[in-house]
């Protein structure tokens, strides 16, 4: 069991049967917002040259959608038929999805760091160090 987070420097040590059985399954069962942590999650199967496998199940409702996309596209998606043809969409649409999910948090850590330097800048002009004096967010 593993959560959206991979394991930080710790391998997963493979006991004989469970080599001779073809090593660690992974099985993801809904897409993360961003890909990065669906391939970290990805990668646990196949640690130090280990055998492994990796299974990715998407659902046309899961929430990457809503977050890229908004309520009535994603509810679009969620009717989709369940065939071949549809599977190979909603792949493309995952990765559309997470591409504009990972943009959408550039422009927020923009905005942030934008917004935190006008917040430094009032509080130099008024002789306050931004670095050492702490200002309640209200004040601003």
């Amino acid at each position: 069991v593993a959560t959206n987070m991979a394991g930080r420097g710790t391998d997963i040590r493979l006991a004989d049967d469970v080599l001779t059985a073809g090593g660690l399954h992974v099985i993801i069962s809904e897409p993360h917002a961003a890909a990065r942590i669906d391939r970290q999650l990805a990668g646990r199967c196949g640690r130090q040259g280990d055998p492994g496998t990796v299974r990715l199940f998407l659902a046309s409702d899961d929430d990457v959608f809503r977050l890229a996309y908004g309520d009535q596209k994603a509810e679009s998606i969620a009717s989709w038929p369940n065939n071949r043809m549809a599977e190979a969409r909603l792949r493309l649409q995952v990765k559309h999805a997470q591409r504009s999910i990972r943009q959408l948090h550039r422009r927020q850590r923009y905005q942030l760091s934008i917004s935190e330097a006008q917040i430094a800048a009032d509080m130099r002009q008024i002789g306050l160090d931004p670095h050492l004096d702490r200002v309640s967010h209200d004040f601003f």
